[in-house]
């Protein structure tokens, strides 16, 4: 019975080879699409380890410090007197991390090369907002981020290049031309997990520059951190947003000529999908006009002629 239904399939594709043809490589593009859009959706919502918490995060990648005239100055990262003034002391989330990335050279004594690798600067924090699976070792606490001590945890793929086996817990890589002793080795994280991605994590008071506060320029409100803020639930978010406004309120007040604004951050990750860095709201409406679905010129003016019915 198979048989003959296969070929009666191939005797009718036969008919028209050309019409055939093109129904096929259609309906194969159709089904490419849909796998494209899920892989994507997978890819841009769906929570996986370490951000597993994802749907509970508010993002907080940018701010704009503006003039006393109310004029913009700066656009850009925050700084860490703005972390720790206006984003550590939040009461109402279960944890708050700082952290800003780079890539640094890295290896082991004995070596004479370098390679680059992602490097997270962070602190105690980022391991509570973030899942990450230990294979071997633990995070650095809290007391070693503030005393400064070069702690590193790095990914277990970084671990098999240094030193052929993931149990590197006591070894020491070499960075930037100082000695780090490693304390935990967890599992490699996805490129595509942006704000956890990286192969060495180390407390960023291990960087005296990143401590220091350029007070001469927008009274040192700006810098390279960005911040991740995990809530207990997606109903405390504009309970975090109102206490995220009220320290503000307080820091700008401590300011002579300078004003913090965080503008459109903290924002979700539904909103980080839409494209949004904390400058723009990120709506389904912008998202369509950045991708050109909606025009966004005057309809008088347009040379479409779907704008001017």
């Amino acid at each position: 019975m198979i048989t003959i239904y296969l070929k009666q399939s191939y005797n009718l594709l036969n008919q028209n080879r050309f019409v055939n043809g093109i129904s096929i490589a259609g309906t194969a593009l159709s089904v490419a699409a849909v796998m494209l859009i899920y892989l994507v959706y997978q890819v841009n919502f769906s929570a996986y380890a370490p951000e597993y918490n994802r749907y509970r995060i508010l993002f907080v990648s940018s701010l704009q410090a503006c003039g006393s005239d109310g004029h913009p100055i700066n656009n850009g990262g925050m700084s860490h007197k703005v972390v720790r003034e206006c984003l550590y002391p939040l009461q109402t989330p279960e944890a708050v991390t700082a952290f800003t990335s780079g890539d640094l050279p890295v290896n082991v004594h004995g070596q004479q090369f370098y390679d680059k690798y992602a490097i997270k600067f962070t602190e105690d924090g980022f391991w509570k907002v973030f899942d990450f699976t230990f294979l071997a070792g633990g995070p650095f606490t809290h007391t070693d981020w503030e005393s400064g001590i070069r702690k590193a945890v790095i990914s277990d793929k970084l671990a098999r290049r240094l030193f052929g086996t993931v149990e590197a817990v006591g070894q020491t890589l070499r960075m930037n031309y100082a000695d780090y002793r490693i304390c935990g080795v967890v599992k490699e994280v996805s490129r595509a997990a942006e704000s956890s991605y990286g192969y060495v994590f180390i407390p960023y008071t291990t960087n005296a520059s990143l401590l220091k506060d350029n007070i001469s320029y927008c009274e040192g409100t700006t810098g390279e951190f960005q911040a991740c803020i995990l809530s207990r639930s997606r109903s405390d978010f504009e309970a975090i947003r109102r206490e995220m406004l009220k320290l503000q309120s307080t820091f700008n007040a401590s300011l002579t000529g300078t004003k913090l604004d965080y503008m459109h951050s903290p924002f979700t990750q539904w909103q980080a999908v839409l494209g949004t860095n904390g400058f723009s709201e990120g709506t389904v409406g912008e998202w369509l006009k950045s991708t050109g679905a909606v025009c966004q010129c005057s309809p008088s003016r347009c040379r479409y002629r779907r704008c001017r019915r």
